[in-house]
């Protein structure tokens, strides 16, 4: 049997409902948020093996990033905002 844990949401809710809800999420694995009778979100614990960062492989863009050769000449229409007034 599943167990689900359904609150009420209210404005005036604060950091320390919050918490519970968390521990509720934890122990429960799922707590369903309801603001009049309507289910509006649900609170899951991520399991410990679902890595939070996925790590970056270096050289995976290499190919399909090219830089023109003028990419650092200037502007010509931007000129005089880059001189500043005459």
């Amino acid at each position: 049997m599943e167990v689900m844990t359904t609150y009420q949401l209210t404005s005036n809710a604060g950091p320390e409902d919050l918490a519970k809800l968390v521990d509720d999420a934890m122990r429960d694995g799922e707590v369903v948020l309801t603001r009049d009778g309507r289910p509006i979100a649900r609170l899951t614990p991520i399991p410990a093996e679902v890595p939070l960062v996925r790590k970056r492989v270096i050289g995976t863009a290499k190919g399909l990033i090219r830089v023109p050769p003028d990419f650092n000449k200037p502007l010509e229409d931007m000129r005089p905002d880059m001189e500043g007034p005459t």
